[in-house]
């Protein structure tokens, strides 16, 4: 099996964000998925996700597919 990193600082770290969360909803995994929330850095995206789940363009509600961690440590002892 492989572990999934994404890191805010690779250039493609969005692309394999959506990439994996995709496919933990369309069942191709259900590898645990973490997001490491430092000093706030991804809440835009949640807000994002929201209106998107607001207005019906995805669907369900992506947040329930990874857990929001504020330290990498709280990551890991999420799962």
């Amino acid at each position: 099996h492989r572990d999934l990193h994404s890191f805010p600082t690779r250039r493609s770290s969005d692309l394999e964000f959506f990439d994996v969360v995709t496919t933990a909803q369309l069942g191709m995994h259900s590898k645990p998925i973490a997001v490491v929330n430092t000093g706030g850095y991804f809440e835009p995206l949640f807000t994002l996700f929201r209106h998107l789940n607001h207005e019906g363009f995805i669907y369900g509600d992506v947040a329930r597919l990874f857990r929001v961690a504020s330290t990498a440590e709280e990551a890991v002892e999420a799962f």
